[in-house]
C-alpha cells in the first residue's frame, strides 16, 4: 500500500480484560508506526487518550492518509 500510494486507515483497538495478565507494552505502537514495507518506511501514526480524543483523531487520519496518498 505504501509503494502504490494507497491511503489506509487502521485501528488498533484493545479491549478489556481477557485470559491472563494484560501487561502494558508497547510492541503495537512500535508494529504500527515502522512496520509497514520492510522497515525502510513509517506510517501517520495517533494515539487517543480518551473517547473524544479518538473520534477527533480519526476524522484527522482520514484527511491525512488522504493527502500524502499513505497508510
Amino acid at each position: 500500500m505504501v509503494g502504490a500510494e494507497v491511503p489506509a486507515v487502521f485501528v488498533n483497538v484493545s479491549g478489556g480484560p481477557g485470559l491472563g495478565n494484560i501487561a502494558p507494552e508497547q510492541a503495537d505502537i512500535k508494529l504500527a508506526c515502522r512496520g509497514p514495507g520492510h522497515g525502510n518506511t513509517y506510517a501517520i501514526c495517533s494515539l487517543p487518550a480518551h473517547p473524544r480524543k479518538m473520534l477527533d483523531l480519526t476524522i484527522l487520519a482520514f484527511e491525512l492518509s488522504f493527502k500524502y496518498r499513505h497508510p
